[in-house]
């Protein structure tokens, strides 16, 4: 998995935009709860992969993270904050 530091370089560069690098900052930016305990990519890095509390597993589209310019500061702050809480 990307350390959260890189992830903050590339949506800084924006010469990396793309859904690689959004389905890596949903993956960072999960916080697990009663109903989803998981997320990873799928092996394309294409999709995220949930795992649900009851074991079964759902496949959706990451948000479009890096498309949304005027949201990029609130997910540098977020991958951030997520970085010094490890």
């Amino acid at each position: 998995m990307t350390d959260n530091t890189s992830l903050i370089a590339r949506l800084e560069s924006a010469d990396d935009l793309g859904n690689e690098l959004d389905v890596l900052i949903e993956c960072a930016l999960f916080k697990p709860d009663e109903g989803c305990l998981s997320v990873r990519p799928n092996h394309a890095g294409t999709k995220v992969i949930y795992t649900m509390a009851d074991g079964s597993q759902r496949t959706h589209w990451a948000y479009d993270w890096s498309h949304r310019p005027a949201e990029t500061a609130a997910i540098l702050k977020a991958l951030s904050t997520a970085s010094e809480a490890r």
